[in-house]
């Protein structure tokens, strides 16, 4: 894997929280089941 390439877990933590903030965007439960797929799937 070429290194400047994000792990889709990585993608979907900073799509699912704020930029500015760092706050979450999801629900507690969408983001820990959306990371942990993503987790699975790395």
């Amino acid at each position: 894997m070429r290194e400047d390439r994000l792990l889709i877990a990585d993608e979907f933590f900073l799509i699912a929280h704020n930029d500015s903030r760092g706050k979450a965007k999801l629900h507690p439960a969408a983001t820990g089941l959306g990371l942990a797929a993503a987790f699975s799937v790395s």
